[in-house]
């Protein structure tokens, strides 16, 4: 008896089969993108954690308006409490000089006498 080779595998002319499977390659890769962006959307809960993250950058802008406004109301109260010492010294000075002037005034009234 005699063992037949396999042919197939020694021929020098490789016959490969081209078969139409890209299609079914192309419907499968949609399959399994439509099941994959479903699976994405039940688990992020239909767009509830974009809903989060867009609150989040909501509260975020709010934050930082409201860190302008607080560093601008700083700024106001620094400057009226520099205008408030300013006119504080200024206040003490004019005292000073009431006072000066209120003495001198007694004086010359004690010499000249109190006008009627």
């Amino acid at each position: 008896m005699k063992i037949k080779k396999n042919n197939r595998l020694l021929r020098r002319k490789v016959r490969v089969q081209t078969g139409a499977t890209w299609p079914i390659y192309l419907l499968l890769a949609l399959v399994f993108f439509s099941l994959g962006a479903g699976l994405a959307y039940k688990f992020f809960e239909g767009g509830r954690a974009t809903e989060f993250f867009l609150k989040i950058r909501h509260l975020n802008e709010a934050k930082k308006i409201a860190e302008q406004e607080l560093q601008k109301t700083r700024l106001e109260l620094e400057f009226s409490k520099i205008s408030l010492e300013k006119i504080s010294d200024n206040n003490k000075v004019l005292k000073d000089k009431n006072n000066i002037l209120q003495e001198d005034v007694l004086f010359y009234e004690k010499i000249v006498g109190k006008r009627k």
